[in-house]
């Protein structure tokens, strides 16, 4: 993945990178998280209000608040994006552009 990235840029890409298995915020990091580093470091207690990335608690929303939020706004319609995805993140990825583009 690393020397994909590295190629994309040596060629003038920008690149985003979605992140769909970090869907947990720790506070006393102040970073995202998976579930299992999210267990680990909170003893099992998990705070749904203190742990949730607000509008990205499900890969679908995150997709949904990576597009709208980030790209929408950086990137004129008409630029071609380029996208390179896998697993369930693939699959929120189309039906994401599925339900957004024409």
């Amino acid at each position: 993945m690393v020397s994909t990235l590295q190629l994309a840029r040596s060629h003038g890409f920008s690149v985003v990178i979605l992140n769909c298995g970090e869907l947990y915020w720790l506070p006393e990091k102040a970073s995202p998280a998976t579930y299992r580093t999210l267990i680990a470091s909170s003893e099992g207690l998990i705070d749904e209000i203190k742990n949730q990335i607000p509008s990205q608690t499900t890969v679908q929303e995150h997709v949904h608040y990576v597009f709208e939020n980030v790209i929408k706004p950086k990137v004129p319609k008409e630029t071609p994006i380029y996208i390179l995805s896998s697993g369930y993140g693939a699959l929120a990825t189309v039906q994401y552009l599925s339900g957004h583009c024409k």
